[in-house]
């Protein structure tokens, strides 16, 4: 089995990040082999501030995309209410464990997301990373316009943002435009 990733894709406004994740999930779920979506954060940034309600925010939208991209047969169970700051990781976890193939998540706009509400997602995610691929999706994707190693200064210079969630390995390939977060 191939080793099991997060990455993040940067790159300038209107080059092509958004589509060419919507391909990739499209083309990986009609593969068979994988449940794969992109969803974005966006409507959680006017929340910064409060993680609980761009939890809420940010799970409703994923709600809405979800149906739009995917068969009925392969929706999310409906959404755990949970625990504030533990909502994003409880409800990847469920539906994860509820697909047959190995879930994959594209998170678009990852940058829109500040202080509070950014290390929450991003500590989320960090935290259910290691229970994949039953429990967790297999690969998660972060895209967004600034590089990862921006959002230490985007979040108010906490050395916990960069350093604490994530281990960071750039790509040989810098015509890729990614970093891949590697636990």
């Amino acid at each position: 089995m191939p080793k099991k990733v997060l990455f993040v894709i940067h790159a300038p406004r209107q080059t092509g990040k958004t589509t060419a994740m919507l391909a990739l999930a499209k083309q990986l779920t009609e593969s068979g082999r994988y449940t794969a979506v992109m969803v974005s954060v966006e409507v959680g940034s006017p929340f910064n501030d409060d993680p609980g309600i761009a939890e809420l925010a940010i799970l409703g939208a994923w709600r809405l995309a979800i149906a739009d991209r995917l068969p009925q047969n392969l929706q999310p169970p409906a959404w755990i209410e949970g625990e504030t700051g533990q909502r994003i990781r409880a409800n990847l976890r469920a539906w994860a464990q509820a697909t047959e193939q190995p879930l994959v998540v594209f998170i678009d706009e990852i940058d829109c997301l500040q202080d509070k509400a950014l290390i929450s997602i991003l500590r989320q995610l960090r935290d259910g990373y290691p229970e994949r691929p039953k429990n967790f999706p297999l690969s998660v994707g972060l895209i967004g316009l600034r590089d990862v190693r921006d959002y230490k200064v985007a979040s108010g210079g906490s050395d916990h943002t960069l350093h604490h969630p994530f281990r960071i390995k750039v790509s040989p390939n810098p015509l890729l435009s990614c970093l891949f977060f590697v636990f």
